[in-house]
Protein backbone atom coordinates (compact mmCIF):
# COMPACT_ATOMS: atom_id res chain seq x y z
CA UNK A 1 0.00 0.00 0.00
CA UNK A 2 1.38 3.41 -0.94
CA UNK A 3 0.92 6.62 0.99
CA UNK A 4 -1.58 7.76 -1.67
CA UNK A 5 -3.69 4.59 -1.15
CA UNK A 6 -4.10 5.47 2.54
CA UNK A 7 -5.69 8.84 1.64
CA UNK A 8 -8.39 7.40 -0.63
CA UNK A 9 -11.48 5.46 0.45
CA UNK A 10 -12.72 2.81 -1.96
CA UNK A 11 -16.39 2.56 -2.92
CA UNK A 12 -17.90 -0.54 -1.31
CA UNK A 13 -21.33 -2.13 -1.50
CA UNK A 14 -23.26 -2.27 1.78
CA UNK A 15 -24.65 -5.76 2.32
CA UNK A 16 -27.91 -6.44 4.16
CA UNK A 17 -25.94 -8.03 7.02
CA UNK A 18 -23.59 -5.04 7.33
CA UNK A 19 -23.88 -3.40 10.77
CA UNK A 20 -24.36 -0.02 9.05
CA UNK A 21 -27.30 -1.23 6.94
CA UNK A 22 -30.63 0.14 8.08
CA UNK A 23 -33.79 1.66 6.68
CA UNK A 24 -34.36 5.33 7.43
CA UNK A 25 -37.31 7.64 6.86
CA UNK A 26 -37.30 11.29 5.88
CA UNK A 27 -39.82 14.09 5.52
CA UNK A 28 -39.68 16.81 2.87
CA UNK A 29 -37.96 19.01 5.48
CA UNK A 30 -35.31 16.32 5.97
CA UNK A 31 -34.83 16.04 2.19
CA UNK A 32 -34.32 19.80 1.91
CA UNK A 33 -31.70 19.66 4.68
CA UNK A 34 -30.00 16.65 3.07
CA UNK A 35 -29.82 18.54 -0.23
CA UNK A 36 -28.16 21.54 1.42
CA UNK A 37 -25.68 19.31 3.27
CA UNK A 38 -24.89 17.31 0.11
CA UNK A 39 -24.22 20.50 -1.83
CA UNK A 40 -21.91 21.77 0.94
CA UNK A 41 -20.00 18.47 0.79
CA UNK A 42 -19.95 18.42 -3.04
CA UNK A 43 -21.82 15.12 -3.29
CA UNK A 44 -23.12 14.35 -6.76
CA UNK A 45 -26.31 12.25 -6.59
CA UNK A 46 -28.67 15.02 -5.48
CA UNK A 47 -31.35 17.27 -6.89
CA UNK A 48 -30.13 20.13 -9.07
CA UNK A 49 -31.83 22.67 -6.80
CA UNK A 50 -34.25 23.00 -3.92
CA UNK A 51 -36.87 24.15 -6.42
CA UNK A 52 -36.40 20.92 -8.41
CA UNK A 53 -36.79 18.87 -5.20
CA UNK A 54 -39.99 20.72 -4.30
CA UNK A 55 -41.39 20.21 -7.81
CA UNK A 56 -40.61 16.49 -7.89
CA UNK A 57 -41.42 15.36 -4.33
CA UNK A 58 -44.91 15.43 -2.87
CA UNK A 59 -44.74 17.63 0.26
CA UNK A 60 -46.64 15.04 2.33
CA UNK A 61 -44.30 12.19 1.38
CA UNK A 62 -42.43 10.07 3.86
CA UNK A 63 -39.33 9.04 1.94
CA UNK A 64 -37.61 5.70 2.54
CA UNK A 65 -33.81 5.67 2.41
CA UNK A 66 -31.56 2.61 2.33
CA UNK A 67 -27.77 2.69 1.82
CA UNK A 68 -26.41 0.91 -1.25
CA UNK A 69 -22.70 1.89 -1.29
CA UNK A 70 -20.13 3.55 0.88
CA UNK A 71 -18.83 6.22 -1.48
CA UNK A 72 -15.17 6.35 -2.33
CA UNK A 73 -13.07 9.48 -2.19
CA UNK A 74 -10.51 11.29 -0.17
CA UNK A 75 -10.26 10.44 3.52
CA UNK A 76 -10.18 14.19 4.16
CA UNK A 77 -13.86 14.38 3.08
CA UNK A 78 -16.75 13.19 5.26
CA UNK A 79 -17.76 9.55 4.80
CA UNK A 80 -20.83 9.30 2.61
CA UNK A 81 -23.32 6.80 1.26
CA UNK A 82 -25.09 6.40 -2.06
CA UNK A 83 -28.60 5.39 -1.06
CA UNK A 84 -31.80 4.13 -2.62
CA UNK A 85 -34.49 6.76 -2.15
CA UNK A 86 -38.19 5.97 -2.47
CA UNK A 87 -40.74 8.80 -2.43
CA UNK A 88 -44.11 9.87 -3.80
CA UNK A 89 -43.93 12.33 -6.67
CA UNK A 90 -45.74 15.59 -7.04
CA UNK A 91 -48.22 16.29 -8.59
CA UNK A 92 -49.03 12.80 -9.94
CA UNK A 93 -48.56 10.72 -6.75
CA UNK A 94 -46.40 8.05 -8.43
CA UNK A 95 -43.99 5.96 -6.38
CA UNK A 96 -40.46 6.85 -7.45
CA UNK A 97 -37.12 5.23 -6.65
CA UNK A 98 -33.85 6.98 -7.31
CA UNK A 99 -30.36 7.34 -5.83
CA UNK A 100 -29.13 10.03 -3.47
CA UNK A 101 -25.80 10.75 -1.79
CA UNK A 102 -25.59 11.82 1.83
CA UNK A 103 -22.98 11.92 4.52
CA UNK A 104 -22.85 9.02 6.94
CA UNK A 105 -23.61 11.45 9.76
CA UNK A 106 -26.72 12.78 7.98
CA UNK A 107 -27.94 9.24 7.27
CA UNK A 108 -27.46 8.16 10.86
CA UNK A 109 -29.30 11.28 12.06
CA UNK A 110 -32.51 10.23 10.28
CA UNK A 111 -35.13 8.21 12.19
CA UNK A 112 -34.77 4.47 11.67
CA UNK A 113 -37.75 2.49 10.40
CA UNK A 114 -37.46 -0.21 13.01
CA UNK A 115 -40.93 -0.97 14.31
CA UNK A 116 -42.99 -3.68 12.59
CA UNK A 117 -45.62 -1.27 11.20
CA UNK A 118 -42.98 0.91 9.52
CA UNK A 119 -41.16 -2.11 8.12
CA UNK A 120 -44.40 -3.58 6.71
CA UNK A 121 -45.01 -0.26 4.93
CA UNK A 122 -41.49 -0.41 3.47
CA UNK A 123 -42.12 -3.96 2.24
CA UNK A 124 -45.43 -2.88 0.72
CA UNK A 125 -43.72 -0.07 -1.23
CA UNK A 126 -41.12 -2.51 -2.53
CA UNK A 127 -43.70 -5.13 -3.49
CA UNK A 128 -45.97 -2.63 -5.23
CA UNK A 129 -43.12 -1.45 -7.42
CA UNK A 130 -41.77 1.98 -8.19
CA UNK A 131 -40.81 3.91 -11.29
CA UNK A 132 -37.08 4.51 -11.68
CA UNK A 133 -36.42 8.19 -12.27
CA UNK A 134 -33.50 10.57 -12.22
CA UNK A 135 -33.52 13.36 -9.66
CA UNK A 136 -34.55 16.56 -11.40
Amino acid sequence: MTEDDATVRKMRKIAADDPEFSVRIASITDLRRLLAEARNNKLSAIWSSEEALLQQVNPATTAIICPLFRNGGSTSEPESYRCHLWFVSSPDYERIVSLIDMTRESFQGLPEAADPVQLRKVIRVLLDGSHLAALA
